[in-house]
């Protein structure tokens, strides 16, 4: 009975559909009104059938009757046929998401939903204002790099052509504005004239979690995907978009058009000693940096123990004459884990099949999902050079070192390097291992400072007390110094409803500006201050904050059914991504609305659920804002990983797996490739764009 209703249903919608489009091409019926020139479709004929197709896509939909109206409304003579992204259809009869835009009032989050007067929006307004007052101080008036001549002397950017501070200002607006301003667009199908390389990960297995769930469940006959062209993650098929304001602020002597790429990385790298100093994400960056650089897998014993890698051999030594569309579209890559298949190109489709291969003695059960894959049905893979040839060339050196304070001191002998160290601050261990011998020897830096975790309860009264391995006149930038060194007792009996918001907002404000930002500042004097190479690139790289919902099922929101159409593609991918970038309120209430975080904060007796992960959060967006301000001003460029992240809750490692839940999961490190490679965009795109100036000889 079920099924001849449903075949009714379909019979009479299908009339309805037909008769309406009669009335539309012909000007009977209520669509008599003929459009004008600038509503008028361009060819009847073929949009017509476009219709018809499209219509019939949704009528065999299970939600084809709660969509007619759009599609009546949107065919309407009053409206364009312009490609509206909630309905378009894709060409698996799905639908496709709407463009998820980014602008630069996203940054910090803003305080959207909150009113003016609330306790919240007034701490959170004075701390930016706390922050920016900080960053000029220590621009202006720190002993050392407040001073002429230390501003004489960096100008520009060391190590790169530009000498001036207005080039070196318009470039990090270039990169601001690449990093932060634009849209993620749903791009199943490469747009350009070549695939968009994807990351062949090829080093620790953690990153693979993604790839291993979506594909088990590919392989599993009782989950059914919904799958169009390209058999990935459906978060890898979404792409960033620059806006097109960012063309206008591009540098002269940068390339015009830019575009990910393995030979271009290794073109800007050529001749480079680089040092990637940092914790543990740091250290995912360095195998991010292996996978592209790399055709092979390459050793390295953890991240305490990680010896010097030789870039950029093989397949691509500048001197290697292959198909740069195979090395692009990762043909030549060894499987370690997962081949994914290439993105298929407009006018171009190929269907392949996943198969099941067992890659060593040592590895997983890896699925190869594509076969060897020629971009030109033409081509075919050339023979390598001899390896020979690579040893007169100068491949660029990779070395990481561990530090998660990022501890500068000259002396190896000093405390901090001890193998159990105990941050001062909070009771918690530190790991650093002496670099700055290594940093001498090298001409390329890549640093970054996580935030320090909330302090233990043995150390309260430590949790803002000024370390004597600090300059006392580094503290200056801050005016006045804060009488009370402890952290509040309040939180030891869980404050309670708005007031514990306001305190962790206050908390996150100290201990980045009586904390974090005086141990960076001591590095920074060390690599900087006292004795400055004119060929050394140093580069900051934001930290991003903790998606503590990359394991929830997202909320039902207004218009596109995000949960709906994800929910049977997404294994392995966790949630949706947020629709719009997180506010301060989302960030401090992760999937809630505006209603009901409101109300939760009206709520005398709410408590914080995830308060170490709030204290982080904050801190990052402390950080990042002062950091954008004040490494520019001493000739290091800015990278921004955190806007563009923003709304990426999926694609975490904590999100890969179904059925996992809580606060031990790990909602902070992505997946390689990342959601709509957004770490390699951020990462090795931000290279790619500083080390393509010319370098100075």
């Amino acid at each position: 009975m079920a099924r001849t209703s449903t075949a009714c249903l379909r019979f009479i919608f299908s009339i309805l559909v037909i008769g309406c489009i009669f009335s539309a091409l012909f000007g009977v019926g209520p669509f008599r009104s003929k459009p004008s020139a600038q509503t008028r479709p361009p060819s009847i004929q073929a949009e017509s059938h476009q219709i018809i197709s499209s219509l019939f896509s949704l009528a065999n939909h299970r939600f084809t009757l709660l969509k007619a109206s759009q599609v009546f409304s949107y065919w309407s003579p009053q409206h364009k046929p312009v490609h509206d992204p909630i309905v378009e259809a894709s060409s698996d009869g799905s639908l496709t998401p709407p463009v998820i835009h980014i602008t630069l009032s996203d940054r910090p989050p803003s305080l959207r939903g909150l009113p003016a007067n609330h306790p919240i929006y007034r701490t959170y307004t004075r701390a930016l204002k706390h922050i920016s007052r900080a960053a000029y101080r220590v621009v202006n008036y720190d002993p050392v790099f407040g001073k002429p001549d230390f501003k004489a002397r960096v100008s520009g950017i060391p190590g790169t052509s530009i000498r001036t501070v207005s080039e070196r200002r318009a470039l990090q607006a270039w990169l601001d504005c690449t990093s932060g301003e634009g849209q993620w667009r749903w791009e199943p199908i490469s747009s350009d004239s070549s695939p968009r390389p994807l990351t062949i990960h090829k080093q620790g297995p953690s990153e693979a979690q993604c790839d291993r769930e979506f594909y088990m469940a590919h392989d599993h006959s009782s989950f059914k995907l919904i799958m169009d062209e390209w058999n990935v993650r459906p978060s890898l098929k979404f792409r960033w978009y620059p806006s097109t304001r960012c063309d206008h602020l591009q540098p002269f002597n940068t390339s015009k058009k830019y575009m990910l790429s393995r030979r271009k990385l290794c073109q800007v790298l050529r001749k480079k000693t680089i040092l990637i100093v940092g914790d543990s994400s740091q250290y995912a960056l360095h195998d991010l940096l292996l996978d592209w650089t790399s055709t092979k897998q390459l050793t390295c014993a953890n991240n305490l123990y990680c010896k010097e890698h030789l870039l950029c051999g093989d397949e691509l030594r500048a001197d290697w004459n292959g198909s740069s569309n195979l090395l692009e579209a990762g043909e030549l890559d060894s499987t370690v884990y997962y081949k994914l298949p290439v993105q298929p190109l407009k006018g171009y489709l190929t269907s392949t099949q996943p198969h099941n291969t067992l890659v060593g003695n040592n590895r997983l059960t890896t699925w190869n999902t594509t076969p060897h894959y020629s971009i030109n049905p033409n081509e075919t893979e050339p023979s390598p050079t001899s390896s020979s040839a690579y040893s007169g060339i100068s491949g660029p050196v990779l070395r990481f070192r561990r530090s998660d304070s990022l501890w500068a001191s000259p002396d190896p002998l000093h405390p901090r390097f001890l193998p159990i160290w105990l941050h001062p601050n909070n009771g918690i261990r530190d790991i650093n291992n002496y670099w700055l011998a290594d940093s001498r020897r090298s001409n390329l830096i890549i640093l970054s400072r996580a935030p320090l975790p909330i302090p233990k309860s043995s150390h309260f009264n430590q949790a803002f007390v000024t370390t004597t391995d600090l300059p006392s006149e580094h503290l200056q930038y801050l005016g006045r110094v804060s009488v009370n060194k402890s952290w509040p007792i309040q939180f030891g009996i869980q404050p309670v409803g708005v007031d514990a918001i306001v305190l962790m907002i206050k908390m996150a404000l100290r201990m980045v500006l009586e904390v974090w930002l005086p141990e960076v500042l001591y590095t920074l004097l060390n690599l900087r201050g006292f004795q400055l190479k004119s060929d050394q690139i140093i580069i900051w790289r934001s930290e991003w904050r903790i998606h503590s919902d990359c394991s929830s099922v997202p909320l039902r929101t207004k218009g596109f059914n995000w949960q709906e159409w994800w929910r049977s593609r997404a294994r392995g991918d966790g949630p949706p991504p947020h629709p719009v970038p997180p506010t301060l309120l989302s960030v401090l209430f992760p999937n809630l609305p505006v209603d009901l975080a409101l109300a939760t904060l009206a709520a005398k007796n709410y408590t914080l659920k995830h308060p170490h992960i709030l204290f982080h959060n904050l801190q990052v967006i402390f950080q990042n804002q002062i950091m954008r301000v004040i490494s520019p001003e001493l000739g290091i460029p800015f990278i921004d990983l955190e806007t563009k992240a923003s709304v990426w809750r999926s694609g975490l490692l904590g999100g890969a797996s179904s059925g996992l839940h809580g606060p031990g999961i790990d909602c902070f490190n992505y997946c390689f490739p990342s959601p709509g490679m957004t770490i390699e965009e951020g990462f090795l795109g931000g290279l790619i764009r500083i080390l393509e100036l010319k370098v100075e000889v």
